[in-house]
């Protein structure tokens, strides 16, 4: 499991931020029928935005960010390993997004939910810079708890655009994806509404996070055989 990796341990991994095109337990269902079997694959189903309560980052909510389902696929390098993947006609392919890229496990560990969190950076930052003030500066607010599970996905651009053409989904133009993950949605409500996170956290994102096009989404784990 993700979770067993050392602390800043960095690994290879995909992640599909998919949307219902149909009734949203009919899409579940058959996206689920399609991974069954795939190793190294989690399946979340998005949490209604009002659980992350009254948290400033609950209300970055980007145009065109809402998804149904997230999917995250541990150790694919590179597009061509997921060429057996294919979603469901259930599956809105024109409002989904698929990110391939380094997994940076700032502080490991798993959860029952999580915070899945597209992230766009500010106009005037380039990629490389939002990337190294994101994990060099930001992530120390992560590493300074060490309660806290929380990783960042830095994508492969090129990489990312290959896998979303291959599935059918929209170029990808996410710059990152952060990533949290709680026990429960009482620990998730805690962790946002700390001062650390609602206070200095949000406060240092100011300097490289476009909240108007980002967003903070909380999914709840489905299992599936």
């Amino acid at each position: 499991m993700s979770g067993a990796l050392a602390r800043d341990a960095a690994v290879p991994k995909a992640l599909l931020l998919l949307k219902a095109g149909e009734e949203s337990d009919t899409a579940l269902d058959a996206l689920a029928h399609g991974l069954a079997g795939r190793t190294g694959t989690q399946l979340w189903r998005a949490l209604p935005p009002g659980v992350l309560g009254d948290s400033p980052q609950g209300e970055a909510v980007g145009a065109g960010l809402a998804f149904d389902f997230a999917v995250e696929i541990d150790g694919a390098h590179e597009p061509s390993e997921l060429a057996d993947l294919a979603l469901p006609k259930a599956i809105a392919r024109e409002a989904g997004v698929a990110v391939i890229g380094t997994e940076h496990h700032v502080m490991p560990g798993e959860g029952a939910v999580a915070l899945f969190c597209p992230l766009r950076r500010l106009p005037g930052l380039t990629g490389e810079g939002f990337r190294d003030y994101w994990l060099n500066r930001h992530a120390d607010f992560g590493r300074a708890n060490p309660e806290s599970r929380y990783r960042q996905l830095h994508p492969d651009p090129q990489a990312s655009d290959d896998l979303c053409a291959a599935l059918g989904l929209p170029a990808c133009d996410i710059d990152g994806v952060a990533e949290a993950y709680f026990r429960d949605i009482d620990e998730l409500r805690a962790v946002l509404a700390s001062p650390d996170i609602a206070g200095d956290a949000f406060a240092d994102e100011q300097r490289f996070i476009d909240h108007a096009r980002s967003a903070f989404l909380p999914f709840e784990r489905i299992a599936f055989a």
